[in-house]
């Protein structure tokens, strides 16, 4: 071990510090290259595309939107929409041409 003003200001280390080597090679690491707990940067977290967050629905003639219901009574999103749109579409195509669809009896 022994001492000299490298990178490490005077503390001991031993001949191949990989610092030291560097900068006898006139070479030198950018400070943002060098991990830090205070400068971590997670990732962010993947955001939801946009056209996935919309409700499904109708848009009536008076400018009123009427979402799409599943069984339980809860507006259909988009993205449920568009995994099941040959079933969906068959079931509202049904109720569209029934004639005795919502009428009691």
């Amino acid at each position: 071990m022994k001492t000299h003003d490298g990178p490490h200001g005077g503390v001991n280390h031993d001949d191949d510090c990989y610092g030291c080597r560097l900068k006898g090679k006139n070479l030198t690491l950018a400070s943002s290259a060098t991990p830090t707990r205070t400068r971590h940067q997670p990732f962010r977290p993947m955001v939801q595309p946009s056209w996935e967050s919309g409700v499904t629905g109708e848009t009536r003639r008076d400018g009123s939107f009427m979402p799409y219901l599943d069984k339980s009574l809860q507006p259909i999103g988009v993205k449920e929409m568009a995994d099941n749109r040959t079933r969906l579409e068959a079931i509202r195509h049904k109720q569209l041409h029934d004639p005795n669809f919502g009428k009691e009896t």
